[in-house]
């Protein structure tokens, strides 16, 4: 029986990872380094901060001077300045959540941020539905590590087989079936390419989804 609703943010329910690697090219070019936004996707798709954070001075050794926390405000300035002109919201993963949020608990697990996860749950109008919001600091390891989906079903009081989760990248894929729960993956059909063939179930959108047909592809 399906007891709570899990899902990543980035790439899942906001379309944000190319953005926040915009955000990225834009930082290091202004510190001398060029790089591209393939490139810089590659360090951010299904990452926690903290990975990033640390790929992100062997790219461009001049952003120490800045903590972690201080750069993600630094680079959040350069991501929102890119979001005044595109809009971020993916709509069917957006109003799935919203209607799940109203039928069952439902956490977002992130690697993105504490702050960062607390305004996208509010973009989409979701901040008073969902009852859980995890960021990168508050689980010890990121993703494929199934640190924060455990710690969300702990604070939950839901065993973890009774979860589901939406993720969009390889590496939350992994992290959900490593922490013992069923993974439904979103393969956007002009999304970023990601091996999420370990899912349950993939979707290119998440409109598609429902409880039943989720039950009938695991049960046979």
């Amino acid at each position: 029986m399906i007891k709570a609703y899990l899902f990543d943010m980035d790439g899942t329910f906001l379309d944000t990872e190319k953005l926040w690697a915009k955000a990225m090219v834009e930082l290091v070019r202004d510190y001398g380094v060029d790089s591209n936004e393939t490139a810089m996707l590659s360090i951010v798709l299904g990452r926690s901060w903290r990975n990033v954070y640390a790929e992100l001075l062997q790219l461009c050794p001049a952003l120490d001077k800045w903590t972690m926390d201080e750069m993600a405000l630094v680079v959040r300035e350069y991501f929102h300045r890119l979001s005044r002109t595109e809009s971020i919201v993916i709509e069917e993963s957006a109003q799935l959540l919203c209607r799940l949020a109203k039928e069952k608990p439902v956490a977002v697990v992130s690697g993105s941020p504490h702050d960062d996860v607390v305004n996208g749950v509010k973009l989409i109008g979701a901040d008073q539905d969902v009852k859980l919001l995890l960021g990168a600091e508050d689980y010890p390891r990121g993703k494929p590590f199934p640190d924060g989906y455990l710690r969300a079903a702990e604070l939950l009081g839901i065993e973890p087989s009774a979860c589901v989760v939406f993720e969009d990248s390889s590496v939350g894929v992994r992290s959900a079936k490593a922490a013992g729960m069923r993974c439904v993956a979103l393969a956007r059909v002009d999304g970023e390419k990601q091996d999420v063939s370990e899912a349950d179930w993939v979707l290119t959108s998440l409109a598609q989804y429902s409880d039943r047909e989720l039950m009938e592809r695991i049960h046979g």
